[in-house]
């Protein structure tokens, strides 16, 4: 799964208004569908098909460069510009007029989708750091390489809630700041939780 279907899968799981059944069916969507599929349902909260976004391109155009630049900039390390471009999106839809129950089931641009795009760059963040760290423990064998696992494994959960942490400074630009942060400081428990499990 690329990297934009991870985010769009995280900013659905954040949505409160929303059941346990209509995520699943856009988890379903999401895992088939193609990047302008995934960019359109986070703009739009619709499950379009690819043909009827090629003919209606010119409604999406606006905001779908903006979403292209954030699938785009998902390849940097750092993240910034993903950060610059969603906090452009969300100025725009406002702009646009683009409010939540407007369509049934929409998903909407805000903390919640910040939320969602630090928790993506944060996981970016502790698989590259697990990538790169696991192999100090090549060629350790038995007790030592499992010792040197686990603390890798602990290193990269730290670096994920150092970059969780850094994001809520983030939540200040959106337009519900208090529950981006909510969100955040969530996830950032359960990444705790999961290092106490992790034993040496």
């Amino acid at each position: 799964m690329n990297d934009i279907k991870l985010f769009a899968g995280y900013y659905v799981y954040f949505q409160e208004n929303l059941s346990n059944s209509d995520k699943i069916t856009f988890f379903n969507f999401i895992k088939e569908a193609t990047d302008n599929q995934v960019e359109c349902l986070l703009l739009t909260g619709k499950m379009i098909s690819e043909e009827i976004i090629q003919e209606v391109d010119t409604v999406y155009s606006g905001w779908m460069d903006d979403m292209h630049a954030i699938t785009k900039s998902f390849n940097g390390d750092t993240g910034s510009s993903s950060y610059t471009a969603l906090t452009n999106m969300i100025v725009k839809t406002g702009k646009m007029g683009y409010k939540k129950g407007q369509t049934k089931g929409a998903l909407i641009v805000g903390g919640i989708a910040l939320a969602a795009l630090a928790t993506t760059l944060a996981f970016k963040v502790y698989k590259n750091y697990l990538s790169r760290a696991a192999k100090a423990c090549q060629g350790k064998k038995g007790a030592e390489k499992q010792q040197c696992m686990r603390k890798v494994k602990m290193d990269a959960r730290k670096q994920k809630i150092m970059s969780l942490t850094k994001a809520q400074s983030v939540c200040s630009k959106t337009k519900n700041p208090e529950k981006c942060v909510a969100k955040l400081k969530l996830k950032i428990a359960k990444e705790k939780a999961k290092m106490k499990k992790i034993k040496y």
